[in-house]
C-alpha cells in the first residue's frame, strides 16, 4: 500500500487552547488511517524521534544523526500535515496532503467543528481526505520502486524536507525533497 506520516500538527493564532487537541489528533488520525485497506502509516513516536534528532542535528550537535535515522525510519509516499485554529463558532482543522518524492501538493482539506463534541468527526473526515489524497495523488506504486540516492547528503536532505513540513512552510520544502530525489 501507500505510505504516510502524519506530522505533528501546529496551532494557529489564537488557539493556544487548543494545544492538547492538535498534540492528539495526528495520533488519532494514524489509527483511523492504519485501519484502511491500501494505506501503511509511519508510527507516530518513530516519526517524533525523527524530527527531534534532525532538530538537534541542524543545531549542529551531531553531523550525523541523519545517516542514524536512516534505517529507522521509512520513507513515506505522503505527508499529511495539519493546523488547528479557533474559527467562528469552533475551530477549524487545516489540512494539507504533499507528495514526499517531489514535494507536491496532494490534497487540501478545511474541516470545522466544536471540540471536543466533534472530534470523532473531524478524526473520520480527515482520515477520509488524507486517504482520497493519496488516491488522487498518484504516488508511485510501491516505495521499492522510487529511484532515490541513499547517500547520507540525500537522507539528511529527505529529513530536512520532512522538517520544513512540519513547520508548515511547504515551498521550503520542495527543494530539499527534489534533492533528495536526485531532481
Amino acid at each position: 500500500g501507500k505510505t504516510v506520516a502524519v506530522l505533528p500538527f501546529a496551532v494557529g493564532a489564537g488557539g493556544a487552547d487548543l494545544a492538547w487537541a492538535a498534540q492528539a489528533l495526528p495520533d488519532l488520525i494514524t489509527v483511523g488511517l492504519s485501519a484502511r485497506d491500501g494505506v501503511v502509516t509511519l508510527d507516530r513516536a518513530l516519526i517524533q524521534a525523527v524530527l527531534t534528532e534532525q532538530n538537534v542535528n541542524a543545531a549542529g550537535l551531531t553531523a550525523s544523526s541523519a545517516a542514524i535515522t536512516t534505517g529507522r525510519l521509512r520513507m513515506a509516499d505522503f505527508l499529511a500535515l495539519g493546523e488547528l485554529a479557533p474559527a467562528p463558532g469552533g475551530v477549524v482543522l487545516t489540512l494539507r496532503v504533499v507528495r514526499s518524492d517531489a514535494g507536491t501538493l496532494a490534497g487540501t482539506a478545511d474541516l470545522k467543528g466544536q471540540l471536543p463534541k466533534d472530534l470523532d468527526r473531524i478524526v473520520a473526515e480527515a482520515a477520509a481526505a488524507i486517504e482520497k489524497a493519496m488516491k488522487d495523488g498518484k504516488a508511485p506504486a510501491a516505495a521499492a520502486e522510487r529511484r532515490y540516492s541513499r547517500t547520507p547528503e540525500a537522507v539528511e536532505s529527505y529529513y530536512r524536507a520532512l522538517e520544513w513540513c512540519a513547520k508548515g512552510r511547504l515551498l521550503r520544502a520542495a527543494p530539499y525533497f527534489a534533492e533528495a530525489y536526485g531532481r
